[in-house]
């Protein structure tokens, strides 16, 4: 459910798609022009703002200014002239402000949860590594990352875990370095007692 202002000197026109946009369930307000959207748009917020081109008092790139000046988190789309073409436009413009919101929102989160000392985000490349993270993030895909040692790829992996469906799971970290050959494929995948001499106990592998 949206919000939504519909600017249109033609009161038929203006209906008809007020009525369309209330089926679909959002919340909708009218205006029959560009002073009158101006003055509305001043004290309310809204999600999408539709503009007829051309009205008498004014004009849709008028009602653009008015939107970005007073809600500037609308998104202002003009006018067509087939009902189903306008009303997929419309769809597809809430869908992309709804997901413009999450990533956002998800970035805001992660940046608070991860401004940690000595770990800086600010950088323009280091801000292309966190939008990648949050494209990632979300999916099945195995993440490798590569670095030297001090760069943060431990903070990043953490990132990644915190942003990812599997964010209320455990997070394990392990230094496969560290671990001599032999010992590997235990501390990984674990082993039952009896399997290798001094497995004297069950082992749960960390996999």
């Amino acid at each position: 459910m949206a919000d939504i202002l519909i600017v249109d000197d033609e009161p038929a026109a203006r209906m008809t798609l007020a009525i369309l946009l209330r089926k679909r369930g959002h919340r909708v307000v009218q205006a029959e022009g560009a002073r009158e959207a101006d003055k509305v748009l001043r004290g309310c917020a809204f999600d999408l703002v539709v503009t007829d081109l051309r009205m008498p008092d004014g004009d849709g790139l008028e009602v653009l200014r008015s939107a970005k000046a007073h809600c500037p988190e609308a998104v202002v789309i003009l006018k067509g002239k087939e009902p189903d073409e306008f009303l997929h436009r419309i769809d597809k413009a809430l869908e992309e402000k709804g997901l413009r919101y999450e990533n956002a929102n998800l970035r805001r989160q992660v940046r608070e949860r991860y401004s940690l000392p000595g770990f800086i985000a600010q950088s323009r490349e280091m801000q292309r590594v966190l939008d990648l993270v949050l494209r990632v993030a979300p999916t099945d895909a195995t993440v490798l990352l590569q670095g030297e040692s001090g760069t943060g790829k431990e903070i990043i992996a953490k990132v990644i875990h915190h942003a990812s469906p599997r964010a209320d799971k455990s997070f394990v970290a392990v230094n496969c370095g560290a671990l001599p050959e032999p010992l590997l494929e235990s501390e990984l995948f674990g082993h039952v007692k009896g399997a290798f001499t001094g497995a004297t106990v069950h082992k749960k592998g960390l996999f």
